[in-house]
């Protein structure tokens, strides 16, 4: 029977014994065809960024088809040669540490080396013949942690006085009076002090 639209349809036999009057007819019961739609599937979050010891995840939403499904995360290796897309397992790539590689919900974890991955969802329903689906790529972009690489003390001669204090790092620069809690001082790479009279401390984080 013809499967271009989904829904449901209904077919029967006729059978004319001979060919003069008077002759049965018979007509059989008639016999129920469900046409399904193909599935259909796309990543929702996509094009996420991830530090080292970091995890992240991407979530698939199936748009469309009915039935069993079965779902499998896949891998772009890169290379030229194919196979180029393969099932996720653990050290692909190295360091790469996964759960949920056969679920809509893929998360990521391991400091493997910077650089873009590309992963994709299939999805099959099983047992009626409908073909696979195949998610749009999402890009994971591994990028370095933030870190302070160096910072510059101050003093002061007088009685009392403000310090400039510096810091280098790779993101965004804060000053706190406290190394844990509070509300950040100030934000920038050099900070000036409030008016001090005694050796004070203060501290510097990067996100």
């Amino acid at each position: 029977p013809p499967t271009s639209t989904a829904g449901t349809k209904y077919y029967k036999v006729t059978i004319v014994y001979g060919n003069m009057g008077g002759c049965n007819t018979i007509n059989t019961a008639s016999v129920q065809v469900n046409v399904v739609a193909d599935q259909t599937i796309n990543i929702a979050t996509s094009n996420v960024s991830k530090c080292d010891n970091s995890t992240t995840t991407f979530v698939a939403t199936p748009l469309n088809g009915t039935g069993i499904t079965t779902y499998q995360w896949q891998y772009n290796t890169g290379t030229s040669v194919a196979p180029n897309w393969v099932n996720v397992t653990n050290g692909t790539p190295t360091t790469a540490t996964y759960a949920g590689q056969t679920t809509t919900s893929l998360t990521i974890n391991g400091n493997f080396n910077l650089g873009d991955y590309e992963y994709r969802l299939t999805a099959n329903q099983t047992g009626n013949g409908c073909n696979a689906a195949t998610s749009n790529v999402a890009t994971l972009s591994k990028i370095s942690s933030p870190s302070i690489t160096s910072t510059t003390p101050g003093s002061i001669c007088a009685a009392s006085g403000t310090v400039i204090l510096g810091a280098v790092g790779s993101g965004t620069i804060n000053w706190y009076a406290a190394s844990t809690g509070g509300v950040s001082l100030f934000t920038g790479p050099s900070f000036t002090t409030p008016s001090i009279s005694v050796n004070t401390t203060y501290y510097v984080d990067v996100t």
